[in-house]
């Protein structure tokens, strides 16, 4: 009998859920979104609170006008102490044209840390010459990737930090592999 109700109840909250969604705008979309998003950073932060070790990659969301030029600002949470670092970002080429990098926040890190892009990706490896570690607090921005948005007016597009084509690795002062946790940014074209 409660295997039931509970069927039921969960029935009711997934149809209302499709209801919604279809009547929704995209700036209650975007709402939704954010606070997906808040949710995911708070759980990975609360699951990981006890484990030193670990560090958050943010990208910002945009939402921008087709023919724009913007720049999505990578954030981190729990970069402490930090030497080195190497991966790769990823965008749709048919929504966005990589642009340049900006707003470098970290010693040593420059234009010169980041490979020559494809067409949709950025391979990136910085490291503190002084292997002092570099320690930032929570959402600093540690440099900004500029793009030409070149799709349609609604064309949308993560932008996440992958291990293709260069693996995510991650040191800190101890020589040691910090676990690394990324929440993409969404591009929405206007």
């Amino acid at each position: 009998m409660i295997r039931t109700r509970l069927l039921v109840v969960l029935a009711l909250t997934l149809t209302f859920a499709a209801c919604t969604k279809e009547n929704s705008t995209p700036a209650e979309e975007t709402v939704v979104e954010q606070e997906r998003e808040s949710l995911e950073e708070a759980e990975l932060l609360t699951a990981n609170e006890k484990r030193r070790n670990f560090l958050l990659f943010k990208l910002d969301n945009a939402n921008v006008s087709a023919g724009s030029s913007f720049c999505v600002d990578v954030k981190a949470t729990g970069f402490n102490d930090i030497v080195t670092w190497q991966y790769s970002v990823a965008w749709d080429d048919d929504v966005l044209a990589f642009s340049h990098v900006d707003n470098f926040n970290l010693p040593g890190l420059d234009a010169n840390s980041f490979g020559t892009p494809q067409s949709d990706r950025l391979t990136t490896s910085w490291i503190d010459l002084t292997l002092a570690g570099a320690s930032v607090p929570r959402g600093t921005p540690l440099y900004s990737i500029c793009f030409d948005a070149i799709g349609n007016p609604g064309d949308r597009t993560r932008i996440s930090i992958t291990d293709n084509p260069t693996d995510i690795e991650v040191i800190n002062t101890s020589f040691e592999e910090v676990s690394v946790w990324a929440l993409p940014g969404r591009v929405r074209l206007r």
